[in-house]
């Protein structure tokens, strides 16, 4: 631990890093010209986005504003 890396562990998260690196080549070429803030992306940083849709709660990371926005109109 301590900040120290295994030859092997840092061989894994290459490997991993670099599975995924081009996953935009991959998409349905229907989405192809889908700004990118209008996809949902599964899974990205951990996010809980395989359920998102418009009737997801907004997080209460977000701002007061906005959290009383979405109360005043649902």
């Amino acid at each position: 631990m301590g900040g120290q890396v295994s030859a092997s562990n840092s061989f894994s998260r290459l490997r991993c890093r670099n599975a995924n690196e081009d996953w935009m080549s991959a998409l349905c070429p229907r989405l192809w010209d889908v700004p990118l803030h209008h996809l949902s992306i599964p899974g990205s940083h951990d996010t809980m986005t395989y359920c998102l849709n418009k009737k997801s709660p907004i997080s209460h990371e977000e701002s007061r504003l906005l959290q009383l926005l979405n109360k005043a109109f649902p």
